[in-house]
C-alpha cells in the first residue's frame, strides 16, 4: 500500500471506531444486557464500518452525477445508474438494517401513561408546567 492508501485506511478505521464506541455507549446507556451487547458486537463492528464508509461515499457523490451516460458501441448507449451511487444504495440499505437490529436489541422504555379521560387538558398542563417550575 502507498503512504495516502494507508492514511486513508487509518482515518477511515479511526472513524469507525469513534462510532463503535458511540454506539455502545448509547445501548449502555439505554440500559441494554451485556449478554445481548456481546451479541450485537459484530453487528455494531459492522455498522460503524458502515457509517464511515457512507460518509466517504456522500462526499464522493456529492458533486457527481446519480446517472451517467454510456456507449457501448455498436449504436448501444443511454444513460444508467451510477455505480457509486448504486453501490452507496446498497450499503446504505443494509447499515439500515443493521442499526435496526441495534435498535430492537434497546430496552422499551415505559412511556408516560395517558391521562384519565375525566382530566381536562388546562389541568393536565397545569401540573406539567407545575413540575418544571420547581
Amino acid at each position: 500500500m502507498n503512504d495516502q492508501v494507508e492514511a486513508n485506511h487509518a482515518e477511515l478505521k479511526a472513524r469507525a471506531k469513534k462510532e463503535r464506541a458511540r454506539i455502545k455507549r448509547l445501548l449502555k446507556q439505554a440500559g441494554t444486557p451485556p449478554e445481548r451487547m456481546k451479541m450485537l458486537e459484530p453487528v455494531i463492528e459492522n455498522v460503524s464500518w458502515m457509517k464511515a464508509k457512507l460518509e466517504d461515499t456522500t462526499d464522493r457523490i456529492r458533486d457527481g452525477q446519480i446517472v451517467i451516460r454510456y456507449n457501448n458501441g455498436g449504436g448501444q448507449s443511454g444513460v444508467r445508474e451510477s455505480p457509486l451511487f448504486k453501490g452507496y444504495e446498497a450499503l446504505f440499505k443494509t447499515y439500515m438494517a443493521g442499526m435496526a437490529k441495534i435498535m430492537e436489541a434497546m430496552p422499551v422504555k415505559e412511556s408516560a401513561p395517558e391521562p384519565p379521560a375525566d382530566v381536562k387538558p388546562s389541568t393536565v398542563l397545569d401540573a406539567i408546567l407545575a413540575e418544571y417550575k420547581e
